[in-house]
This record gives C-alpha cells, sequence and structure tokens, in this order.
C-alpha cells in the first residue's frame, strides 16, 4: 500500500460570505467516503477562523481516476448552520 500526502486548502464562509469565525471541527469525505483513523472511526479535524491548511497522507493504492471530489463537512454549532464545501483533486500523475 503506497501512501502520499495531499495538501488541501479552503476557507469555509458563513451564509454571507464571511469566513467563520472562531474553532469549529470538520470532516472531509473524498469520493463521499468520510477519512477514517487506523481503528476505522471517522476522523475529525479542529479548523480556526474558517481556513483550512492541512496535510492529508491519502492512500493511494486503487486510485487511478484522473480527478477527486473533496467534500469538507462542518456540523451545526451554537453559531453557525451546518455547512459543505466540495472541491476536485485532479490526479496529475495520470495520463489521459
Amino acid at each position: 500500500m503506497t501512501t502520499k500526502n495531499t495538501v488541501l486548502k479552503a476557507t469555509i464562509t458563513d451564509d454571507k460570505g464571511n469566513t467563520v469565525k472562531g474553532n469549529n471541527i470538520v470532516t472531509i469525505k473524498l469520493n463521499g467516503k468520510t477519512l477514517k483513523d487506523a481503528r476505522g472511526n471517522n476522523r475529525y479535524y479542529e479548523i480556526r477562523d474558517g481556513n483550512i491548511n492541512m496535510t492529508l497522507p491519502i492512500n493511494s493504492t486503487g486510485y487511478k481516476k484522473q480527478s477527486y471530489t473533496f467534500e469538507i463537512v462542518m456540523g451545526t454549532n451554537n453559531v453557525y448552520n451546518g455547512t459543505r464545501v466540495t472541491t476536485t483533486l485532479k490526479n496529475t500523475q495520470i495520463k489521459s
């Protein structure tokens, strides 16, 4: 099994386009599946002021498509409604 790092950068905003404030918890989905820890539990990531800049170890075995969909999911809390941000990762190692 090969593991490669993917850098994920994003900014989460509210319904008015303002960056969300404070500490928030997000999960990340890759092609519709929530990233898991070594025990098979959902991974949770703490972000501050809506900024996401993290390196994710992604198991690249079987990843032969040219693009993958990342979805960042922030749940509802006492300040914000839940939100989702979706982006596409292009696999530059695969030739068309």
